[in-house]
């Protein structure tokens, strides 16, 4: 497969088919509602739409994310209710290094965290809204209460 940048004019959308079809090997996330997703670097593959398919979340990112999840997991709560786009970013506050959204997504899965699917934004078909309580969020020096979004 040919991972094309999202920059690029003529990029090559594909359908749900395609992307079942190629990009088979690419990792996994489940929703709290059983749905099970593949995941590129950006977030999310989802049903019924067309996508630039970019490449898979790279391992060292999945890391990283891992060792800041690991210090949340008292904060694990059962209604997923913090967007893994804001959690990437606080967990890229804490590491000083880039994590891309869909490599958080996974950690996110690998860590057993509750995640169902973000609705209602321009984005939300890529993030997943992670159960972590937003009190453990907030008293992690790292987090930045303004950039909460759900």
């Amino acid at each position: 497969m040919i991972a094309l940048s999202s920059k690029h004019l003529n990029r090559r959308l594909l359908t749900w088919n395609e992307i079942e079809a190629e990009a088979i090997d690419y990792p996994i996330a489940a929703s709290i509602r059983g749905e099970v997703f593949r995941v590129d670097k950006l977030g999310l593959l989802t049903p019924g739409r067309a996508y630039p398919v970019c490449t898979m979340p790279a391992a060292k990112s999945v890391d990283r994310a891992v060792r800041w999840l690991e210090r949340a997991d008292a904060g694990r709560i059962k209604t997923p209710s913090i967007s893994s786009y804001t959690l990437k970013h606080a967990a890229e506050r804490w590491t000083g290094q880039y994590i891309s959204n869909g490599a958080f997504i996974v950690a996110a899965h690998q860590r057993g965290f509750r995640m169902m699917p973000r609705q209602g934004s321009l984005y939300a078909p890529i993030n997943m809204l992670v159960g972590m309580s937003k009190r453990v969020y907030y008293s992690l020096p790292e987090s930045l209460e303004d950039s909460v979004h759900g």
